[in-house]
């Protein structure tokens, strides 16, 4: 579906984008927010989660875009391949990522550690095999 006049939210996770520029200098799959609340709704996420989802997103910026292909929209996000027709508005929120103690990050580890040393059994197990 084409959309003559498209403005949204997109995170970054510390690329800096300026006012004016495209979103990315090459086509590949992106989704746009259509609402401040949703990208906000993703950045907590993100930082409440960082392993699940990767990436811990710090600003939130105004997009958009004139004559965009638009391949899929549902939970409140739309997807484009079209990245290179997007253009930053600015900045319109950030969210410094979280810093850990010493104390959590050892607690973090004592409770993964676990699952960790399962895999590596595990794996150890498989390379005997070969």
């Amino acid at each position: 579906m084409i959309i003559n006049e498209m403005t949204g939210y997109m995170l970054s996770g510390g690329g800096a984008h300026r006012s004016g520029e495209k979103w990315w200098p090459y086509n590949t799959n992106v989704y746009v927010c259509m609402s401040l609340e949703k990208a906000k709704e993703l950045m907590a996420m993100s930082h409440k989660e960082p392993l699940t989802h990767g990436t811990v997103w710090t600003t939130i910026y105004r997009v958009s875009a004139q004559n965009i292909d638009c391949q899929k929209f549902g939970d409140g996000l739309m997807w484009t391949n079209q990245p290179t027709k997007i253009i930053v508005d600015g900045p319109v929120y950030y969210h410094a990522p979280n810093k850990m103690s010493e104390g959590e990050l050892l607690k973090n580890a004592r409770r993964i550690l676990p699952q960790y040393s399962h895999l590596m059994n595990q794996m150890n197990k498989e390379e005997n095999i070969r």
